[in-house]
């Protein structure tokens, strides 16, 4: 699913050729072969949004129903639209490091998830113990800096790079404080910058509480 989403994304001449409708995601993943129904297409789309590997949107518009030629009054509704676009996360697994990459990062091949309410193992069995709450909030905050109109690319990559790094502290048995610590103060400010202040506090919090 995800290569397919990632050719269209790369034969893409408009950015709304990137973003994909759960039915063009079906037809992509038949195109290459994969025989797989639609619940389990949504099920899959589900949890790749869940992991970080999928941003979805929605597109709310108002339909109007013109008035008859019988004279009967027109009427108008609301419809939703969703599309779902691989997130910077996602792309760097799947392509490995790019020139738009400033620093590198985890193959996507490499990460093991054993379980979700559990300890996870990531990597070469490194124990992340009960810290899936902090993963989550960090793909979080990626997602909400990566969307910030007013941060220039270049920072929402440096930045993207830093939560990896930060990600990559926690999976070891222990982390560097002093790295983290550095990290972070350039994630912070562009935290400030996105409007996430609060969610960057609750990660420091968190994450100071661990190491």
């Amino acid at each position: 699913m995800l290569e397919s989403m990632n050719a269209q994304r790369k034969n893409s001449r408009h950015e709304h050729e990137i973003r994909m409708h759960i039915s063009q995601i079906e037809r992509g993943v038949r195109k290459v072969g994969h025989k797989a129904s639609d619940k389990q297409v949504m099920q899959a789309v589900d949890y790749l949004k869940a992991a970080g590997m999928l941003k979805r949107t929605q597109e709310t518009k108002t339909v109007k129903i013109p008035v008859s030629r019988y004279g009967i009054k027109g009427s108008s509704f609301k419809h939703t639209n969703y599309w779902y676009t691989l997130t910077v996360k996602a792309i760097d697994k799947l392509e490995g490091e790019t020139e738009y990459s400033s620093k590198p990062f985890v193959p996507f091949q490499t990460i093991h998830i054993n379980t979700s309410n559990a300890p996870v193992i990531v990597g070469s069995n490194n124990l992340v113990s009960n810290n899936i709450t902090i993963f989550n909030q960090l793909d979080e905050l990626q997602q909400v800096i990566s969307e910030t109109a007013d941060i220039d690319v270049e920072e929402r990559q440096n930045a993207a790079s830093d939560i990896e790094s930060i990600k990559q502290q926690l999976a070891k048995p222990n982390p560097n404080k002093s790295v983290m610590d550095l990290l972070w103060q350039n994630i912070s400010r562009v935290a400030d910058i996105a409007g996430a202040s609060a969610l960057a506090i609750q990660i420091a919090k968190a994450i100071a509480a661990i190491t």
